[in-house]
């Protein structure tokens, strides 16, 4: 797992972890510092198996398991930081599609969908809740919203084809949210 990053005179690279990073998502907490989710194979069999959170604390990068279990772990990890900047993230482990956030000592997780993949995660500033979008095994689209710990509601905005690629989902100022996704073949 490596991190780039641009500066005054090009770009520098970083190796954050040697593991079997596939799945991976940045952001950058409040103070500034980068943050990747990713997926590993901790126990080297070639299945990814663990969640995992490393953050920059301005001299090197401090990784710790997030979570681990079934083959699956981390896969589509989706990371945002709330309004506390407490690091939040959703992934899929064996079709489930999960939520777990920092509650500043521990990690909570919570299913938000029995069955999903594709899921992508975003915080909005406007009303501190989160929304998750996935694809359910019947080309369903939903975009799920936490309605408070551990509670999710879901939509579903769009059925019936095959989605290609990531859905990419973003909050506008006025805190709509709000999905872009590609189906196959051109449906």
């Amino acid at each position: 797992l490596k991190f780039a990053k641009r500066g005054p005179t090009g770009w520098t690279l970083q190796t954050v972890a040697s593991a079997g990073a596939r799945y991976n998502s940045l952001a950058y907490d409040d103070s500034g510092y980068p943050a990747i989710a990713f997926s590993d194979d901790v126990n080297g069999d070639g299945s990814l198996d663990t969640l995992k959170l490393a953050r920059w604390n301005g001299s090197a990068w401090n990784i710790q398991t997030v979570e681990t279990g079934v083959v699956g772990y981390g896969v589509y990890a989706s990371l945002v930081f709330d309004q506390n900047g407490n690091p939040a993230i959703s992934h899929v482990t064996g079709g489930t599609v999960r939520f777990v956030t920092w509650n500043g000592g521990s990690w909570d997780a919570t299913e938000v969908a029995g069955y999903g993949y594709n899921s992508r995660l975003v915080f909005n500033n406007a009303d501190y809740s989160f929304y998750v979008s996935y694809v359910e095994s019947d080309n369903t689209i939903r975009i799920a919203r936490r309605v408070g710990p551990g509670n999710w509601t879901s939509e579903a905005i769009d059925f019936g084809n095959l989605v290609r690629g990531p859905i990419d989902l973003a909050i506008s100022s006025c805190g709509t949210p709000s999905a872009v996704y590609s189906t196959y073949p051109n449906q």
